[in-house]
């Protein structure tokens, strides 16, 4: 019943949202009225009682009731379906998995003088499983401070910043440095890390240096608080890194960044699909802005050092990458964005002697998919993409000043074929991505969210895992 009921859903959800599309693409182009956006007549009082203007006064004097200290949080609540997600194969004990995901989170910020800061986070979460059978009524439970640093401002020179202690950190879009503890999903993304950032005096050129310390086992600095019997792993592996970042931005409308990134990868703790490594990538990224309506962005890196991560001892490492996207901009009043992304990570030939499968370092998030995370599984471990072409058009659009709908359509393709259980030798098609979102903000505090996705693996999996997969998510966030 539950299986039928969550079927249903999605279909509702992809219907919905491909005919929010529609409506708002005829809207645009006047084959229906415009959305009226022009407020209704009232006096000041009741506009600012409407806009919630007395309550965002109060909620901004009880966040900071003084100069040094200010403190905030959230809840989120999300409901997920995930169909043949992590193995293609409808015939797997998990083919399908439904339950809800609740995460509050509480932040600080004490400023003790005028260039430091104190800052730190708290993030409990909690699950509750509905499918499969075997873990129905199942609850988990996890907390951990996810945010816990000291930041020094002005200390090297005005505009600059040394932030020391647990933090998030990203990088461009996130390709190769955006998440630090891969193995607990979205519940975090922490780094503990000692980040030094510096504008220089001309305001055109910045320097981003860091150090990552990154452990496995997250008893290692801050015990975090988990149930019974779970470990919550953050990665693997243990992982050490060097990221030095600089931006030029001498170039009207262009930044241009180029970069270095060091990973040292140590299996301590014997957890499955761990590896050694030793990388170093260097890269460049160039984003340019053409006029109001175009824009594109490109980033290459290569990566060289050694890896045991092919299976056959350490091996010598030598693989590419490229994230890359152009974007139109129509600028009219339901802001239509259309875009081509095209994506390449280089894959390992078994037959060579070295290891050419690129490594995405820290990057291990749902960048494009919150599916296709899942469904590299099946040949790699999650969010760990390589041997990947990835290229396709999208849409997003803004029926009205609170909703957004954003819609993606992928052909993936695998570098180099791959032969085994799971894969068909000499095939390279992985097959057709579609993403699709609906973003609704009620106010300042509270957003909506329903994201829909379906994937129709190709003829480069076998036929034990070559089913269609989906997943279905609906998600409420509150801010205070």
């Amino acid at each position: 019943m539950k299986q039928a009921i969550w079927k249903l859903m999605l279909a509702a959800t992809v219907a919905a949202v491909m005919f929010g599309g529609v409506l708002s693409f005829a809207q645009a182009e006047g084959t229906s009225p415009a959305v009226t956006k022009e407020a209704p007549v009232a006096s000041s009082y009741t506009e600012n009682i409407v806009q919630g203007d007395d309550f965002d006064k109060w909620c901004e004097s009880m966040k900071k009731p003084c100069d040094w200290f200010q403190w905030g949080a959230d809840f989120q609540y999300r409901a997920v379906y995930q169909g043949n997600n992590r193995t293609l194969n409808r015939q797997s004990a998990t083919d399908e998995m439904a339950y809800d995901r609740s995460r509050g989170r509480i932040w600080t910020t004490i400023t003790p003088t005028e260039n430091i800061e104190l800052n730190s986070r708290f993030m409990w979460s909690w699950f509750d499983f509905w499918e499969p059978e075997s873990l129905e009524g199942t609850t988990t439970s996890h907390g951990e401070f996810d945010q816990l640093n000291v930041n020094l401002k002005n200390i090297f020179g005005e505009k600059s910043s040394l932030k020391i202690g647990r933090q998030d950190i990203l990088i461009g879009e996130g390709w190769l440095t955006g998440e630090g503890t891969p193995l607990d999903g979205s519940l975090s993304g922490y780094f503990d890390a000692i980040r030094y950032q510096y504008e220089f005096e001309d305001a055109v050129n910045t320097a981003d240096l860091t150090y990552i310390y990154n452990t496995a086992n997250p008893n290692t600095w801050l015990h975090p608080i988990n149930a019974p019997g779970d470990p919550m792993w953050n990665t693997e592996q243990d992982e050490q890194g060097v990221i030095a970042y600089f931006t030029n931005k001498s170039v009207e409308n262009t930044e241009i960044s180029p970069y270095l990134m060091y990973k040292k990868a140590t299996d301590n703790d014997g957890v499955a699909n761990a590896y050694n490594a030793e990388l170093y990538t260097p890269g460049l990224r160039v984003a340019h802005t053409v006029d109001e309506n175009w824009k594109w962005r490109a980033e290459g890196a290569y990566q060289f050092g050694r890896s045991d991560k092919g299976g056959d001892g350490m091996d010598d490492v030598s693989a590419f990458g490229v994230n890359s996207a152009l974007q139109y901009f129509m600028n009219d009043e339901m802001k239509n964005n259309f875009r081509l992304q095209y994506e390449f990570l280089s894959g390992d030939d078994s037959g060579s002697g070295d290891y050419e499968g690129f490594d995405v370092l820290w990057g291990r998030w749902a960048r494009f998919s919150n599916l296709y995370a899942d469904a590299v599984r099946v040949d790699s471990r999650a969010g760990d993409y390589t041997n990947l072409h990835r290229v396709g058009p999208g849409w997003s659009v803004s029926p009205t000043d609170k909703a957004t709908i954003a819609t993606d359509y992928y052909l993936l393709f695998a570098d180099q074929t791959q032969d085994s259980a799971t894969t068909s030798n000499g095939d390279a098609f992985r097959g057709q991505l579609v993403t699709s979102a609906l973003t609704y903000k009620f106010n300042k505090h509270m957003t909506g969210e329903i994201i829909g996705e379906m994937y129709f693996p190709g003829s480069y999996y076998a036929n034990s895992n070559n089913d269609t997969a989906s997943y279905l998510r609906g998600q409420m966030m509150f801010t205070f």
